[in-house]
């Protein structure tokens, strides 16, 4: 199973989009975020936005950038 890590999004859709794009079509399942989305709305734009065939899953652990919305 192939597993993606990435951090440090900072609320940049554009190249986040791109990542899950990249992330979907090398049939990459899980997602391990290591914090700094910066915001729930980027939180849930990543998980709209990542949905392999079959069904993926993201794990994500807080940054100090994240409000506290996300905790």
């Amino acid at each position: 199973m192939k597993i993606a890590i990435i951090s440090d999004v900072h609320n940049n859709e554009t190249n986040l989009k791109k990542v899950l794009d990249y992330c979907i079509k090398k049939k990459i399942k899980k997602i391990i975020c290591c914090g700094d989305l910066a915001s729930d709305e980027t939180l849930d734009f990543m998980a709209d936005n990542f949905n392999p065939p079959g069904g993926g899953e993201i794990y994500y652990t807080f940054g100090n950038m994240d409000n506290e919305q996300l905790r």
